[in-house]
């Protein structure tokens, strides 16, 4: 039971899919006022509208889609922020910084200070990152590309053969 073709997929092809299941399973469709009734061989022009209905569902989705990327490019042309606000230590919240203490003592797990804050794990570390000054993503990114440079390693995948050579030189 659906609104309309439209809220079932978005993609012709995944409708053709649940058709065919339909016809499997003779099930019926109820889609808004119309009911399509697939226990029998479905009428040629039934699935012909709802397969045209799907075409459109599957545009409107892909003009969306057009219209957001451009909105997003033309914002960003203009010197916008597209995203999330930047984390900084003003930003975190009051609650954090209530708690911290006792984490760092070792008091509190990180899952017990996520709790207390009543965020998710992984916004506490954001959180504890921010606090502590380090950049979650940009010190991972760091210290990936440190290994994969580090000869020492004899990383293969990092470019480097058993011996620490360049691999491509």
């Amino acid at each position: 039971m659906s609104t309309e073709v439209s809220r079932i997929t978005r993609s012709t092809a995944q409708l053709c899919e649940i058709l065919d299941f339909a016809k499997e399973r003779k099930i019926k469709l109820v889609i808004g006022a119309c009911i399509v009734d697939c226990t029998s061989d479905l009428d040629p022009m039934t699935e012909g509208m709802l397969k045209m209905m799907g075409v459109f569902a599957e545009l409107e989705r892909n003009m969306i889609a057009q219209r957001v990327k451009s909105g997003m490019a033309n914002a960003k042309a203009k010197g916008k922020r597209i995203g999330r606000p930047p984390l900084t230590p003003e930003t975190v919240p009051n609650i954090f910084y209530r708690y911290y203490p006792r984490f760092k003592a070792g008091e509190i797990t990180m899952t017990e200070l996520a709790k207390l804050c009543e965020v998710t794990r992984s916004m506490a570390y954001r959180y504890l990152d921010t606090v502590e000054g380090r950049d979650s993503k940009l010190s991972s990114t760091l210290e990936a590309e440190q290994i994969t440079k580090d000869p020492d390693e004899h990383i293969i995948n990092g470019g480097y053969d058993e011996h620490g050579k360049d691999y491509y030189s």
